[in-house]
């Protein structure tokens, strides 16, 4: 009765959980290592972010469109899956990568020197952002052309 009826429901609740755990674990690694600068510490949470995020992209693209590439090839190799793809995947990451500097500022602004609420001001910031660019779409079709254009 509570749980989602079918897999598209699911995406709606798995991804923003997904989504601010990643956050939340950048946010952490990027404290231990640098905090002092507003900018600085965004910096390091876009750098951290991206890799991580790039791996989850690639994996789901993996999980999604590997069984058709094993039908199209004769030789299936990972590395050569991820050589075609990566272009596929990079835009949303770079577009990703901006959209969580942003919220990275606005987060560390907020924070103003204190690790423990810079963590949760990230998280905060983040799950915003991400209601107003995800769930926005569903109801706006001009934010929805973008968020599939971009991410």
């Amino acid at each position: 009765m509570f749980l989602p009826e079918n897999m598209y429901q699911y995406t709606w609740v798995l991804a923003p959980l997904v989504s601010i755990a990643l956050v939340i674990l950048v946010a952490l690694i990027a404290n231990a290592i640098v905090f002092p600068s507003i900018l600085g510490n965004a910096l390091v949470k876009v750098i951290v972010f991206a890799p991580i995020f790039y791996a989850l992209k690639m994996s789901y693209l993996m999980y999604r469109a590997w069984p058709a590439y094993l039908k199209q090839t004769t030789t299936p190799s990972v590395t050569d899956f991820v050589g075609r793809r990566a272009l596929d995947i990079v835009w949303p990451v770079g577009v990703s990568a901006a959209t969580f500097f942003i919220v990275a500022l606005i987060a560390n602004a907020i924070a103003r020197h204190d690790r423990s609420r810079n963590v949760w001001a990230t998280a905060i910031v983040f799950a915003i952002a991400y209601a107003a660019l995800i769930y926005g779409g569903r109801t706006n079709p001009g934010i929805g052309t973008l968020v599939e254009m971009f991410f």
